[in-house]
């Protein structure tokens, strides 16, 4: 029998939430015009006055009538707009298409206290503000603990929030429930690569003859966990992979939306990232696990980078009708 699977970026990208201010339009626009600190201060108050109801759209109307709105950081901005609700909604639900048509039966937990949706504490850390990720990181454990402990793999999409959970949390607390859940922490293409060479793994992907450039997370990169993004994307017939050799995208986060700090970003990426993805031909894939990267890409080329589990659905959208599995249904999606 497949093992379950919890998978962590339901909660992590799937709900947009105050808990991931940086990918609002409020946020990113304020970081052009106020010192990291005032950031901190003002993210602090926000969060003491409403963290219940507050999503990217209320933090955007509060922030409006704090700043000036003047675009000093050389990057267009959508207004009053969630920049990442469409994608991460897309990257989720191939995930989850990916996972059923392997075989696994995949939960998305509920927090085990209130109703405010989980959250890793990458924002608040990113911002010193390590007393409320703490908090946050206590709520996580207290739901994922009890599965951990059975052995349960804990499953991420972006690699900065779930990689918090094998590095930061064990700084913050170190009792048996915090070492479960980190021990149980897996990239999706970890778990993935993990099952496949283990036999267990039974994805019915069809050919997709062409070319995927592919560029890695730092995190992946600085946890070891990049090898397996190309060994997952080498199980897709027909489909050349090209790593690019590249080291940070320059995005860091909200590095990149800084005044002070976007063309020291801007550098970083035209290393060789940019410049390996302008010479690209269109038919290639670019793939880009990392948020904050594929906005670098978007930025600088006009290129849309995919995530993994989305190249892995494309793929199982060319199966053969012999191979095809069916659409996941609530018997194997629980939450």
């Amino acid at each position: 029998m497949k093992p379950s699977a919890f998978l962590l970026a339901a909660v992590f990208l799937m709900n947009g939430g105050l808990l991931h201010a940086e990918n609002c339009v409020g946020i990113k626009e304020l970081q052009q015009s106020a010192p990291i600190g005032a950031i901190s201060n003002m993210l602090d108050a926000i969060l003491r006055k409403d963290t219940k109801h507050a999503d990217c759209g209320s933090l955007n109307s509060v922030l409006g009538k704090m700043i000036n709105r003047q675009k000093t950081g050389g990057r267009k901005l959508e207004e009053d707009k969630p920049l990442d609700a469409r994608e991460a909604q897309q990257n989720l639900e191939a995930a989850l298409r990916v996972l059923v048509a392997g075989g696994y039966r995949v939960h998305l937990p509920k927090p085990a206290q209130g109703s405010r949706p989980l959250c890793c504490g990458r924002t608040f850390l990113s911002a010193g503000l390590v007393d409320q990720a703490r908090a946050e990181l206590d709520r996580l454990v207290a739901t994922y603990a009890p599965f951990a402990a059975r052995g349960v793999p804990i499953i991420g999409l972006e690699p900065s929030c779930l990689l918090t959970l094998r590095d930061e949390l064990l700084s913050l607390r170190n009792d048996d429930d915090a070492k479960a859940v980190s021990a149980q922490a897996l990239l999706f293409e970890e778990f993935l690569a993990r099952e496949a060479a283990s036999g267990r793994l039974r994805l019915p992907l069809g050919a997709m003859p062409g070319k995927a450039l592919v560029h890695g997370h730092c995190h992946q990169k600085s946890f070891g966990a990049f090898t397996p993004v190309p060994q997952v994307l080498r199980l897709i017939p027909e489909l050349t992979i090209e790593i690019i050799d590249s080291s940070c995208c320059g995005m860091a986060g909200a590095f990149g939306y800084g005044a002070e700090t976007y063309q020291a970003s801007i550098a970083m990426a035209e290393r060789s990232l940019l410049p390996a993805v302008r010479r690209a031909e269109m038919s290639t894939l670019v793939v880009a696990d990392g948020t904050s990267c594929r906005h670098q890409i978007a930025d600088g080329t006009g290129r849309s980078a995919l995530h993994v589990a989305q190249v892995l659905a494309l793929s199982l959208d060319r199966a053969t009708p012999d191979t095809a599995t069916a659409p996941a249904t609530k018997d194997n999606i629980h939450g």
